[in-house]
């Protein structure tokens, strides 16, 4: 997705309210961003639940942040990313910093999961979409060019 270690861990940082240089000492023990994200979560105290992150959500903003240009850009994908992270529950920020630095670690070839999440996505927002359908098929080659 081109989303920088940098970025990502001062995202974490801003999201659990704990500092860059922890986060980074956490990855050099851990050797995993997103082991480290989880843990973070966890030992966080919120007053108010965030609304849970749901495939839809995290797809639309995947791809808001890969079209993203032009000044502050930066900024603007920590914010998101950020928002992400503190809606995360259980282990959904490991997954979720995972696939934002594109090491999901789990047996699969990110492309097979991108393919996967795009398909449940489409079939989510439209319900009487029959899968094999010519439609369907140029819905999901629409979206597997993001």
């Amino acid at each position: 997705m081109g989303i920088g270690e940098s970025l990502i861990i001062k995202a974490i940082a801003s999201a659990t309210g704990r500092t860059k240089d922890q986060i980074k000492a956490d990855i050099e023990k851990k050797g995993d961003m997103g082991t480290v994200a989880e843990m973070s979560r966890s030992n966080q105290k919120v007053l108010f639940a965030p609304p849970k992150l749901t495939v839809g959500s995290v797809f639309d903003k995947f791809k808001a942040i890969t079209q993203m240009s032009g000044n502050s850009t930066q900024d603007k994908k920590c914010k998101m990313i950020e928002s992400m992270l503190v809606a995360c529950r259980d282990c959904e920020a490991r997954y979720l910093v995972r696939s934002l630095a594109g090491k999901l670690r789990i047996g699969l070839a990110e492309q097979s999961l991108l393919n996967a999440i795009t398909q449940a996505v489409i079939m989510t927002n439209n319900e009487k979409l029959k899968r094999g359908s010519d439609k369907f098929k140029t819905q999901l080659a629409d979206a597997s060019l993001i």
